[in-house]
């Protein structure tokens, strides 16, 4: 019998798991999937809705080369051609090679870049824990502060509290912070 780690359940391998949804991810230096950065507008899956608590995401994630993919909350687990990030290996942030330009020369040389924008890194994601809201970001700084960071709707589980917050009230009471308006959700 061959020894095995034990692993957190956020941490269980997927790769021999049933796939839940799929989106495309692609990253860009002042978007993500053609939409910018918008605190009241979510990012939404290729049908327009939110993401289920506790479900399986696979995700093909494109622009990687020149755009690194930070999600917060939720490793992924590489399942293939994602640069030098080792399949079934865990991560937070994903970059693909960095020494390949993010558009081929024709379309017919796509598989000639197979870690370019146009490359299928696919990693999994179980979105357990919690739910609520969570950012996904280029992990260059200037280019998020650009407009390529987005938030997605995990929706169906437990939500972390908006209290208890640090407040820092002028006049020393707790209560001047307005409470925010609830996040909206995909339509779909």
């Amino acid at each position: 019998e061959s020894w095995q780690s034990y692993r957190f359940p956020y941490v269980q391998d997927l790769t021999g798991v049933a796939v839940d949804n799929r989106w495309t991810i692609h990253v860009d230096e002042t978007n993500i999937n053609d939409a910018r950065f918008a605190q009241r507008e979510p990012l939404c899956d290729e049908n327009g809705a939110d993401f289920d608590y506790m479900s399986v995401q696979e995700w093909t994630i494109r622009g990687a080369n020149t755009h690194p993919l930070h999600v917060h909350t939720y490793p992924m687990q590489v399942i293939s051609d994602c640069g030098d990030h080792e399949d079934g290996e865990f991560y937070d942030t994903i970059v693909t090679s960095k020494n390949l330009p993010s558009t081929p020369a024709s379309s017919s040389s796509l598989s000639s870049y197979p870690h370019s924008s146009h490359a299928k890194c696919k990693v999994r994601v179980k979105l357990i824990d919690v739910a609520g809201p969570v950012l996904i970001h280029c992990h260059i700084f200037q280019h998020a502060e650009q407009g390529a960071m987005g938030w997605m709707n995990v929706v169906g589980g437990p939500v972390q509290p908006n209290e208890p917050r640090v407040h820092h009230c002028p006049d020393g009471s707790l209560d001047c912070d307005p409470v925010p308006p609830p996040l909206p959700l995909c339509s779909g």
